[in-house]
Parts: structure tokens; C-alpha cells; sequence
């Protein structure tokens, strides 16, 4: 059984969609275009923390490290993580959230008493 095409025999084939890449781009956007308070962490500074445990400086990360530093340190949890990225306009699955501040702990660059579960 043969599909109808998606477009118009004239025009061109739209590009296919990858849910995971427009992701990244999302969020690295977002990353780019955030405003800086004071509570804040420093990306550069963060990424040099990232590297030193052999972790890529990947825009999740990033973006959880800096949500970590500005949350008051008894709220800070997944939940928190989510709310706060979910308010910036950004979408990150929760069991990403999770795994993602388990390997920071795990790896010493957030300490087990920052985080709750």
C-alpha cells in the first residue's frame, strides 16, 4: 500500500523531523538566549567542571547545573529541576532529569547533600 506524499508534486520535500536534534537546538537556544541573575552559575566555569570528570558540556547538563545553583538550597530537587526548566520554556524528560544530577552526583559535581530524590 503506497502512502499519499506530504507535499505537493511541485514543491520540495520537507526536510524529515528529528525530534531529539530540534530538541538540542531548542535548548541550546534557550540557553543562549537566557537572561543572567546573580544566583545564576557560570556556564564556562561549569562546563570546566563537566570536563574535569570526563562529561561532555552538553546543553542539559549546563542548563540543570545553573537551575541547581539558583534554587534555594532545601528546594532543590528533580521536581524543582523540571518546574524551573519547564518554566523557561524547555522540556526535558523527567527520567532524563533524574539520570542526568545521579551522574553529577556520582561524579562529584553536585555534592548527594544539594539534591534531594
Amino acid at each position: 500500500m503506497q502512502r499519499a506524499p506530504s507535499h505537493s508534486p511541485g514543491q520540495a520535500r520537507p526536510a524529515p523531523l528529528d525530534a531529539e536534534a530540534s530538541g538540542r537546538q531548542r535548548d541550546a537556544a534557550a540557553l543562549a538566549g537566557k537572561s543572567s541573575d546573580a544566583a545564576a552559575a557560570d556556564p564556562a566555569a561549569d562546563a570546566a567542571r563537566l570536563r574535569q570528570v570526563d562529561l561532555r558540556a552538553t546543553a542539559r547538563r549546563l542548563l540543570i547545573l545553573e537551575v541547581i545553583a539558583g534554587l534555594p538550597e532545601g528546594e532543590v530537587s528533580a521536581i524543582a529541576v523540571l518546574r524551573e526548566t519547564y518554566a523557561r520554556g524547555i522540556y526535558i524528560p523527567l527520567p532524563s532529569v533524574y539520570r542526568i544530577i545521579r551522574e553529577l552526583k556520582r561524579r562529584g559535581v553536585v555534592k548527594a547533600g544539594e539534591t534531594r530524590r
